[in-house]
């Protein structure tokens, strides 16, 4: 009963703290309206509604009007305004305030007729410049630095993963598992994002959350060393993940002529960051089976039983947002 306890207590400190930064990514949009004129779009995603606000600040003597309305659409809170800047903002900076290392950044798109431009702002470089070009090297490191912190800030995508570890009965088992996984996200990845398949993001991180403990409760039932073809599983299991971050891309209207480059950058930044993660996981799993060598199962069972916990309460929260 204590060690119940002890789950539930952690449980609830680190769901608390997984709060504490924005998870998911955020669109700025600026359209030319007329002479000075500027039509503003934010779009924060519902995900981090109880994360700390992110503050936009506009070059001086430019004013923001706001429109009072607030729409929520497919996972998003979206807000409007228009920017009044005398000068125009060519040659101006917009600095986003609140961001930390971890969080997946803003995305920034520029447009007055004549060009348009987009960049993808983080920590670690928080403003852009309006006119400043962008190389296709930059962008393609960007969006590879993406793809890595998206994996490894993506709680529900690791511990899908580390399931993998207990439930492959062999190196070739786990390879093959991983491999499917990343086949199952890049192809549907693709799709949603060239608008083949759109599906809304509230159902498809249920449905994530779901898929994580049903791989838990197999991790808990050892029913995986009874030929489960845990590869075809994962694939299947790997489509919904892959779905993740396509409709939030979707949803927030990445431009489609920039997307080849960004897309290829992000793919092989989830596979860097997930390559860290299951090296990572297997050399502390090992470290723990020689410091408990005859408590093995128990290990095993704590961390279905944590990871189950924390997987179930992501799913109910997640229904609860339909």
């Amino acid at each position: 009963m204590r060690s119940i306890q002890r789950y539930l207590l952690f449980f609830l400190i680190y769901s608390g703290v997984l709060y504490a930064h924005q998870t998911g990514l955020s669109y700025l949009s600026l359209e030319k309206a007329g002479e000075g004129l500027f039509d503003v779009t934010y779009k924060k995603p519902l995900e981090d509604l109880r994360a700390g606000s992110l503050t936009i600040n506009y070059p001086p003597l430019c004013l923001l009007s706001s429109d009072d309305t607030v729409k929520i659409e497919n996972g998003f809170i979206i807000t409007h305004g228009r920017l009044q800047c005398r000068n125009g903002l060519m040659g101006k900076q917009i600095w986003i305030g609140g961001l930390v290392r971890s969080d997946k950044g803003v995305l920034f798109r520029y447009a007055d007729g004549k060009r348009a431009q987009q960049d993808l702002v983080r920590a670690i470089h928080p403003f852009v410049e309006i006119g400043e070009k962008v190389s296709r090297g930059e962008i393609f490191v960007k969006y590879l630095s993406l793809g890595v912190f998206h994996i490894l800030t993506g709680y529900d995508h690791l511990l899908f993963v580390l399931a993998l570890l207990f439930l492959a009965a062999s190196f070739r088992e786990l390879l093959a598992s991983v491999t499917a996984f990343t086949l199952a996200h890049s192809v549907t990845l693709g799709l949603g994002i060239f608008g083949l398949v759109n599906v809304p993001v509230p159902f498809v991180e249920a449905m994530i959350a779901a898929s994580i403990v049903i791989l838990y409760r197999e991790v808990l039932t050892d029913t995986a060393q009874k030929g489960r073809h845990l590869p075809v599983v994962v694939f299947f299991f790997g489509l919904l993940h892959g779905l993740g971050f396509a409709s939030a891309l979707s949803g927030i209207g990445l431009p489609r002529e920039e997307i080849p480059a960004s897309l290829l950058a992000f793919n092989i930044g989830i596979e860097l960051g997930q390559l860290c993660f299951i090296v990572s996981a297997f050399l502390l799993l090992k470290i723990l089976y020689r410091l408990i060598p005859l408590r093995r199962e128990m290990v095993r069972h704590a961390i279905a039983w944590s990871a189950g916990s924390f997987a179930s309460f992501w799913m109910i929260e997640r229904v609860m947002a339909f």
